[in-house]
């Protein structure tokens, strides 16, 4: 009889990352082009998300519905509305209360003393977006979510046999036709940084910036939103085939407020929290369910979301975080899987960060052993286990369900180390406007690699970025607006 425990591979590290590959939801980086889902065009298709709005009013759906129109750019025509590729689109929303919260707006008098000015009862209320369009290659849903869908041709019938060539006379034979015209360039890559720290810009073209550890280096500036990482060391147990020397690590983002100054978001690596404060010393951080709030009365939308599995189906999804200041451990049978993410989402660019995780699961007497027995009351993850045990699991599940099953009695502080990847999958301006380390090549890149036998490619963006990578560097986080390549400027 096989044993009911299973050990987990002797690989002591295990990149978490990679189990989100097949299950980013709505507002994440668009697939890229060249393996898109084999969709058909002409069909019609139902994308769904779901928007988060705080009011002391209430949800009204008929409102949101006429404003998710006009983020989409509906227009009416013949009865119905339609995009502008003339697609009908209809967007259903419904809600559903959230919670309800009591907030005190005091003062701070000049004599010291508090008094209360109002007690606001805001209700959180998740709205579910329902668009059913006929989608055309690229197209975007909605100016909170940016999820992309590809509609792959569907192949060509077969072609009859040609017919047999007639009889032509000797030097009268028809002229061949004209050779084909070259397939369209594919659509431009999402720019993104991650990894060892790996930048990709809109060519695809990969190149490497190793930076320095604990020192701050500006990742993107923009004329209205800049990017800032401290960059970390890997320590050495975490060390993995594609996680070898540094990587970006907290993330600050500046991002000018429609009233005025900017404000300062900051995604920490270490502890997952996310805070923001304006630009300013001194000034005050909130964060928890305060932050989306506050960025939004400056013009923006901000979504904090962690990555969650379901010990009863073995499927993993993004899970909205709303309220907590430190998110608390999820129960069973859903299981934290240590990856979270955040989105920005301004009216010129939209920023996804996400925390990624390297997981130890040990070696030798401290290799994690995956106790069956604990998963009896789950069907699909007892079966799944079981598998693991037999290897008679499907291809490609081994390290994916290792990790679920793991995680459940994994040490959040010794087993994982975090790490960030920025993605930016909008970004409305011309690249002359846009710099940094990946923003320089996140729009249309100049000044490529070469292309020679030997090309001039080193491990700090040599032959891919303007100037030296310490010219990069940030004074602190916060450090938006006096850089050498710096665009940023309210």
């Amino acid at each position: 009889q096989p044993s009911s425990s299973l050990a987990a591979p002797v690989n002591a590290t295990t990149k978490l990352s990679s189990l989100s590959a097949t299950t980013i939801a709505a507002a994440a980086a668009p697939p890229p082009p060249s393996s898109p889902p084999p969709l058909s065009p002409g069909s019609r298709y139902l994308v769904t998300y779901t928007e988060v709005y705080n009011s002391t009013s209430g949800c009204n759906a008929s409102s949101i519905r006429d404003t998710k129109e006009r983020d989409l750019n509906l227009t009416s025509s013949g009865g119905k509305k339609v995009d502008s590729s003339g697609n009908e689109v209809t967007v259903t929303v419904t809600c559903d209360l959230g919670g309800t919260y009591n907030v005190t707006v005091q003062d701070d008098s000049a004599s010291g003393r508090r008094r209360r000015l109002d007690t606001l009862v805001y209700s959180t209320w998740v709205v579910h977006v329902r668009v059913l369009s006929v989608p055309v290659p690229g197209q975007s849903f909605g100016a909170g979510m940016s999820l992309d869908i590809y509609a792959a041709p569907s192949p060509p019938p077969p072609s009859p046999p040609p017919p047999a060539p007639p009889p032509y006379p000797p030097g009268r034979a028809p002229t061949p036709p004209p050779p084909s015209q070259p397939p369209e360039a594919p659509p431009p890559r999402t720019a993104t940084a991650g990894d060892d720290p790996i930048f990709v810009g809109a060519d695809g073209a990969a190149y490497e910036v190793m930076g320095e550890p604990q020192r701050i280096f500006n990742v993107l500036s923009s004329p209205r939103l800049s990017v800032n990482s401290r960059f970390l060391a890997v320590p050495e147990d975490f060390k993995g085939e594609d996680v070898t020397d540094t990587v970006l690590g907290t993330i600050g983002i500046a991002f000018c407020s429609l009233r005025g100054g900017a404000l300062h978001v900051v995604f920490d690596s270490a502890s997952g929290n996310v805070s923001l404060h304006e630009l300013n010393e001194g000034a005050t951080s909130v964060s928890g369910w305060i932050a989306p709030l506050v960025a939004k009365a400056a013009g923006a939308k901000l979504l904090h979301q962690r990555y969650v599995c379901d010990l009863r189906s073995m499927e993993c999804d993004w899970d909205q975080l709303e309220q907590p200041t430190e998110p608390q451990r999820v129960a069973l049978p859903y299981v934290d899987m240590g990856h979270s993410r955040i989105i920005l989402r301004t009216a010129d660019v939209q920023v996804v960060v996400t925390r990624n995780a390297m997981v130890r699961l040990g070696q030798g007497i401290d290799k994690v052993a995956i106790d069956c027995n604990r998963f009896q009351r789950w069907r699909s993850a007892a079966s799944a286990c079981a598998d693991l045990v037999r290897g008679t699991m499907p291809t490609g599940k081994r390290e994916e369900w290792t990790l679920i099953l793991a995680a459940v009695s994994l040490d959040q502080q010794r087993s994982y180390f975090h790490f960030m990847q920025v993605d930016v999958p909008l970004l409305r301006h011309p690249q002359e406007q846009v710099h940094g380390l990946l923003g320089q090549r996140a729009i249309s890149p100049t000044g490529a690699q070469e292309t020679s036998d030997a090309p001039r490619v080193g491990h700090q963006g040599e032959g891919s970025i303007t100037g030296h990578y310490t010219e990069y560097m940030a004074p602190s986080l916060a450090e938006h607006s006096s850089l050498r390549f710096g665009r940023f400027a309210c």
